[in-house]
């Protein structure tokens, strides 16, 4: 006996010990915050047990006007709750990766499969299979099942007694359903029963082709057993002891919990029986590959709708899903669409009923667009019900259907006064959040829609009102949004950006030849602000760009650029011996070995300074441009982040102040070293001789004259200053690596996939080089013709900058139109690129013969902007040229490319530059270049000139261009 209660003792002791430690780390951190009330070892647990749903609702409400938010409890000894409703740390937590995992509760579901609650690695391919479900096409094709449906139930509305008062959410469970009050009239009742038509008949037929009949009684199984289970997973979350599974299976909840998911199941199981047996694999097989062809000819074509039931049986016959992934999906698709639509649908007739005045405006509104039977009830004519809209967001401001929302943390997430740790539960309050009163005004409880009106909503922290969660697990993705967008409407088109803010979209040649050729259009868009060099060419002012192009145009002539090639020859063949390292026939992703060769070869050309590139800091410095990189093309895609009061508070602003101080610390080491280094009174008599002998027309030889060169030479004169110098800098080391890796690294990728061209490449250097004395020179580069053509043809499909920007100052008149002053302008150099007209019947295709002379003089020159147009074009587009095809050159001179990824399953994103999203792996072979009777089959071809000796002499300079 004596020996167990030291055991225990100790037991006791050693768990408080534990306990004490790990709550210590954690309040740390949160230990300055509110906290809800709580008892040691249960935490706050206490303020509700024994209560039903109701008094644990009043509870929270308590709870939450009485504490300040961020707050915290524990339940039990460990674990941390967490309650946040700052939008700022709201935005900063939801789009965190670490934030993707759902909490324990979500178990309670019995859904491990499906989107609501499955485990971030499962949510990513289910979402990406079921998105193109719920595009807007798809919608648009099931307006008249929603006709259908809508018909039917308002028939039977027309049957019922006038005046009397029904339960308005039984009708709509069960898909009939009735009047509010004497004040709706028959008619009436009817445009505003078709305006508000999601209910769970819609869910089920859309979701799953099946014309299930709820309204005639049948199947009421299945609704009993959908609410009886929600209910039940509803008590289990908020009665702790039921949080422990054998406690739960003990409880009369179990046995209740598993008749009502047989009836369920039975339910799913006869309708993925039914539409399985219908599912055709050959017939969608051949759809997929139609859909395929009609993508890569920019080709429209019918096609079957993709309802989430064929895009799930799609990926099962592919052995991607399997059953339990099938019936998952369609479990909580039915199920959460049904219930969240059902609810919503009646919260706003019965906020109509209240408000007749509101009813009135919402009927005026449904009469002046469906103004007599002729006018179709379709997608076109739903958008303009904007009234409406707003009477439907201001319902659910009020009432939102999801009042909390919870998320788990897996990895410390830094806020902006605190820090999250991991394992925190985090809950939402929505409920909260939509009735602030620095918000939604003074009186924050009246049901007013005028909130959602645009100047109000504008105002609005756009985080303030979440009405279904936000970030990664709830976004569309932009890219997808855009390329819709362009190609849905007839360019020129115009939009606005705010109340004033002109945005034109311009895609014809002409126009475009004589719009970035005019002196009124110099100026780049406000947006270009954001990467905080304003002094650099890229962003600065028309009249400071025109002082620095000047200053630098000679760092990019052709001298200089031939003898830049024995640079990019030594670092290319750096980087070939290191990849000769790498394990035969293992996937490798190019995109890193590339980076690092083009930073190397454009801090030397630009800077005239070797990098040791496995250095820590240089490659802290790499990692700090590519997320300086990301924080910027993130600010521009989110319109409330154009105001820097907003964007100074968010997570964004902190990564990249984190990211420019790294870079500006890396550029003032190679400013410092090189200035030191710099002699202005030699600089000066240089300049002199070189004025004499232009004077006489002599030629004598010159210092090359390297960025870093052309910038000290005038900051010595005072036309320059030291941010100029170091913004000039950055901009020429960002976009020329940047630029220089993701072209190098999709031709590449363009060639392990299409190996017919790359052999054709092959052929072309063997006929070039010989044997290896031929040097790797500027002449020999330029007889790589077939190889330019493929360089080009990649820039053509995956132009690295797909969009570029112009401010107008002044009225420019182009064909058909005028560009007024202060017009923003977006060139889509993506959709150019693509154009049928000038690319032939098959624009999406990989063909380096577009660019045979014969099909180049048939274009207008402006068709193809690789690297914008005008005198405000790329400055270093002729080093990114040849920098590219001396990496490509050394690829294929020492490896065979190969790739498992498909042309068709290429996907991108728009980033500062355009990215493929697919990772970038290609496997390389050894290649046998010369013969052995060449006697240097392993030998590369000579560098031009001495590359010690240039390199010495400073020949650097340069900049990848297509930044502009």
């Amino acid at each position: 006996m004596g020996v167990a209660l030291i055991l225990l003792g100790l037991t006791i002791v050693t768990v408080t010990i534990y306990c004490y430690v790990k709550r210590r780390r954690i309040l740390k951190m949160v230990g300055h915050l509110d906290h809800f009330p709580q008892w040691p070892i249960i935490g706050g647990v206490h303020s509700f047990a024994g209560k039903d749903v109701a008094g644990i609702t009043a509870t929270i409400d308590y709870l939450l006007k009485n504490v300040k938010l961020p707050a915290y409890t524990w339940v039990g000894p460990l674990k941390l709750i967490m309650v946040i409703d700052d939008p700022d740390d709201l935005e900063t937590l939801l789009s965190d990766p670490a934030a993707l995992y759902k909490p324990y509760v979500y178990k309670f579901f019995k859904n491990d499969r499906g989107l609501v609650t499955s485990a971030p690695h499962i949510w990513k391919v289910h979402r990406k299979i079921l998105s193109p479900s719920f595009s807007i096409s798809v919608m648009k094709h099931l307006i008249p099942m929603f006709n259908k449906k809508i018909t039917k139930m308002v028939n039977n509305l027309k049957q019922l007694e006038q005046g009397v008062d029904v339960n308005l959410l039984d009708h709509l469970y069960m898909c009939t359903l009735d009047m509010i009050s004497s004040n709706i009239t028959a008619d009436n009742w009817c445009l505003i029963i078709k305006s508000l038509s999601h209910t769970r008949w819609f869910f089920i037929a859309s979701a799953t082709g099946v014309d299930i009949d709820l309204q005639d009684g049948t199947n009421r199984e299945y609704v009993k057993g959908v609410i009886a289970g929600a209910d039940l997973v509803a008590k289990r979350i908020i009665t702790v002891p039921y949080h422990i599974e054998w406690i739960y299976r003990l409880s009369s909840l179990y046995n209740v919990e598993k008749k009502a998911l047989k009836a369920v199941n039975q339910f799913l199981d006869g309708i993925i029986k039914l539409k399985r047996t219908m599912f055709d694999e050959a017939a969608d097989a051949e759809e997929e590959r139609r859909e395929e062809l009609a993508k890569l000819n920019n080709e429209e074509i019918e096609t079957k709708p993709k309802i989430v039931i064929n895009q799930l049986f799609r990926y099962w016959t592919r052995g991607q899903l399997d059953f339990q992934d099938v019936r998952d999906e369609l479990d909580v698709m039915i199920y959460t669409g049904s219930d969240t639509s059902t609810h919503l649908a009646s919260y706003t007739l019965l906020m109509l009923a209240i408000h007749p005045n509101i009813q009135e405006k919402v009927v005026e509104e449904l009469q002046s667009v469906f103004y007599d039977e002729t006018v179709p009830f379709d997608y076109d004519s739903i958008k303009q019900l904007t009234y409406l809209e707003m009477v439907i967001k201001e319902t659910l401001r009020l009432y939102p259907v999801i009042p909390y929302i919870a998320r788990e943390v897996r990895a410390d997430v830094k806020l902006k006064n605190f820090t999250v740790p991991s394992g925190t539960m985090i809950g939402v309050p929505f409920i909260r959040m939509n009735r602030n009163p620095e918000a939604f005004g003074p009186n924050p409880e009246l049901f007013n829609p005028d909130h959602f009106l645009p100047e109000r909503v504008e105002k609005r922290h756009p985080n303030q009102y979440m009405p279904f969660s936000f970030g990664p697990r709830n976004c569309i993705g932009i890219t997808e949004t855009v390329d819709r967008m362009l190609n849905s409407v007839k360019l020129p088109v115009y939009t606005w950006i705010g109340p004033y803010q002109l945005f034109l979209i311009i895609d014809n040649p002409e126009d475009l030849e004589i719009l970035l050729s005019d002196p009124n259009a110099l100026e780049k868009p406000y947006i270009y602000k954001f990467f905080k060099k304003d002094r650099g060419l890229i962003a600065a002012k028309a009249n400071v760009w025109k002082v620095h192009r000047k200053i630098l145009s000679p760092s990019f002539s052709i001298n200089m650029i031939k003898t830049l090639i024995p640079t990019f020859n030594r670092k290319a063949q750096k980087m070939i011996d290191k990849l000769k390292n790498e394990k035969e026939g293992v996937d490798i992703n190019l995109l890193e070995h590339f980076y690092t060769c083009a930073v190397d070869m454009i801090t030397s050309a630009t800077t005239e300074v070797d990098i040791d590139i496995d250095d820590e800091r240089n490659r802290e410095y790499i990692r700090a441009v590519i997320a300086g990189a990301d924080t910027i093309a993130y600010r521009m895609i989110q319109p409330h982040y154009h105001f820097d009061c907003i964007y100074g508070w968010s997570k964004l602003y902190k990564i990249e102040q984190a990211a420019f101080k790294v870079a500006d610390e890396f550029l003032a080491r190679i400013i410092k070293l090189k200035k030191d280094l710099f002699d202005s009174k030699a600089d000066a008599e240089e300049e002199k001789r070189e004025e004499m002998a232009k004077l006489r027309n002599a030629e004598f030889e010159q210092k090359p004259k390297s960025v870093i060169n052309q910038l000290f030479r005038f900051w010595s004169k005072g036309t320059i200053g030291y941010q100029d110098v170091r913004d000039e800098l950055d901009i020429m080391l960002y976009t020329g690596s940047d630029t220089s890796t993701h072209l190098a690294s999709y031709t590449v990728l363009m060639l392990a996939m299409h190996q017919d061209i790359q052999e054709k490449v092959v052929e072309e250097l063997k006929r070039v080089f010989v044997d290896p004395s031929i040097p790797i020179d500027y002449d020999s580069i330029k007889q790589l013709t077939y190889l330019d053509m493929v360089i080009k043809e990649t820039l053509r499909l995956y132009p690295v900058i797909p969009y570029i920007g112009r401010n107008t100052t002044k009225d420019i008149k182009l064909k058909n139109l005028t560009v007024p002053s202060g017009t923003m302008i977006g060139i889509p150099l993506m959709k150019n690129n693509r154009d049928p007209i000038a690319f032939g019947p098959n624009p999406n295709l990989f063909d380096p013969d577009n660019f045979l002379p014969e099909r180049v003089a048939k274009r207008h020159p402006y068709q193809y902007l690789p690297f914008s147009g005008g005198p405000r074009n790329c400055i270093g587009m002729i080093y990114g040229l040849f920098s590219v095809r001396t990496i490509v050159a050394s690829m294929m001179m020492n490896f065979k490319v190969k790739t498992a990824l498909r042309f068709e399953d290429i996907k991108l994103v728009y980033n500062i530059s355009l990215r493929i999203t697919n990772e970038n792996l290609v496997k390389i072979e050894p290649r046998n270049f010369w013969t052995k009777k060449s006697g240097a089959a392993a030998a590369a071809p000579k560098a031009g000139g001495d590359a010690k000796a240039a390199d010495a002499k400073g020949g650097k300079g340069g900049k990848k261009g297509g930044k502009k």
